[in-house]
């Protein structure tokens, strides 16, 4: 499975129509309502802004008043032929004034989607955890030397210390038994997929 590193923008001119493709990589479902929204915020004036996504098992796809078929699902299509997840794909138009057709506009939404991952770094995806550990301040040392090489979120100092974090399947079952050693309580938040680093 893969994904994309990192986001990315590519506009293209067809028929002085102009398609503008977002790319975002997804690690949390609440990010594709965010970033769809903060699209849609930035660009008011489009004719329509249609897209497509897979986030864990889920699929969708839309096509913002296009004609059905013509713009969500040949995004959705791109994606799946290159083996995508936890990608969201939005496409804006602005129509230039020249009726694509429904082939036109499929072909359009397709190159646009089809040109935005080419020019983007692909990852690999791997299983992994997002978990939480509560430990005493006693622990600290110990905690950080066995989470050196792993990627912490959120650190919070209270009563006791709680570390957030995303590790892969593999290296959790290689920490686990270090870690409940030494934490007063660790909860499995989340199983999600992981850039492999």
């Amino acid at each position: 499975m893969h994904s994309i590193e990192k986001p990315v923008l590519h506009t293209i001119v067809i028929q002085k129509s102009k398609f503008i493709a977002y790319l975002f990589p997804i690690f949390e479902k609440k990010e594709i309502e965010l970033y769809i929204h903060q699209i849609r915020q930035k660009e008011k004036d489009a004719s329509h802004v249609c897209y497509a996504y897979r986030f864990d098992n889920l699929e969708k796809c839309t096509d913002d008043k296009e004609p059905s078929g013509t713009a969500g699902m040949p995004i959705l299509n791109v994606i799946k032929q290159k083996d995508l997840h936890n990608v969201l794909c939005v496409v804006v138009r602005y129509f230039g004034g020249i009726k694509l057709g429904v082939g036109g506009l499929y072909r359009a939404y397709t190159c646009a989607i089809k040109e935005a991952i080419l020019k983007s770094s692909i990852v690999s995806l791997i299983k992994g955890y997002k978990i939480q550990i509560i430990f005493s301040y006693v622990h600290m040392k110990d905690i950080d030397t066995i989470l050196f090489n792993v990627d912490i979120t959120q650190k919070d100092f209270k009563d006791n210390i709680t570390y957030t974090f995303l590790i892969s399947e593999e290296k959790y079952s290689c920490l686990k038994e270090k870690l409940l050693y030494y934490v007063d309580k660790l909860i499995v938040m989340d199983s999600l997929l992981l850039k492999d680093k």
